[in-house]
């Protein structure tokens, strides 16, 4: 089946097709009926992602986010990002956002940041809904809203992010942009850990949230 498939990518992807292209390279990525090859990998992703395949452009961002098949390199892992992101992918507008919150291949700007986040929220990326809930709670680069912080806990957490869940669980705990109400603080805590999130269990413990089931 791989073998197959492969020689047809392989054979659209030397006529310029950027999609088959992008295919020929994630064989080379996961072994898919080949040898796993990095470098071959990157040569083939970063054909496709120079004729504009957002696919390509996403996943050659990650490569040299972690240096997988290139030489680690932060400032083009956000060139990278960025043209997926105009594109309107939303795992990449996510990233965007991330790098321009932490200055990472790119001077911080916390405005900008906030402003792919919202791109990337809109698509009902949850990631990006907790990040931008988290930039209204400090007031970074927009002004300081402690129930619009909750909305977005919200709908990530009515998404099914355990990270919403939490967030959305200490809101409760702590009366922040909400009432104090340590029995929906339980409800949403007791969802995020059974989701998997790894600090649930601490709030769990330190307000005794069985109590409140």
């Amino acid at each position: 089946m791989y073998l197959i498939a492969g020689l047809i990518y392989r054979v659209l992807a030397e006529k310029g097709d950027s999609i088959a292209q992008y295919q020929v390279g994630r064989m080379y990525q996961f072994g898919y009926g080949v040898l796993t090859d990095e470098i071959r990998a990157t040569g083939w992703f970063r054909k496709a992602a120079n004729q504009g395949n957002v696919d390509a452009q996403a996943f050659l961002a990650t490569k040299y986010n972690l240096g997988d098949g290139v030489q680690q390199d932060d400032r083009q892992a956000f060139l990278w990002s960025l043209k997926a992101a105009s594109q309107g992918d939303a795992r990449s507008q996510f990233y965007v956002g991330i790098d321009y919150a932490k200055g990472r291949g790119v001077l911080r700007n916390y405005e900008k940041s906030v402003y792919w986040y919202k791109k990337a929220a809109s698509q009902k990326f949850t990631k990006a809904l907790n990040n931008l809930g988290i930039s209204y709670r400090l007031g970074q680069g927009v002004l300081q809203d402690h129930k619009k912080a909750v909305g977005l806990f919200r709908q990530s957490a009515n998404l099914g992010s355990s990270e919403g869940q939490y967030l959305l669980g200490l809101s409760y705990c702590y009366g922040n942009g909400v009432l104090k109400n340590l029995s929906q603080c339980s409800v949403w805590i007791k969802k995020a850990y059974e989701n998997g999130d790894a600090d649930a269990s601490k709030i769990w413990d330190k307000y005794e949230l069985w109590k409140y089931q």
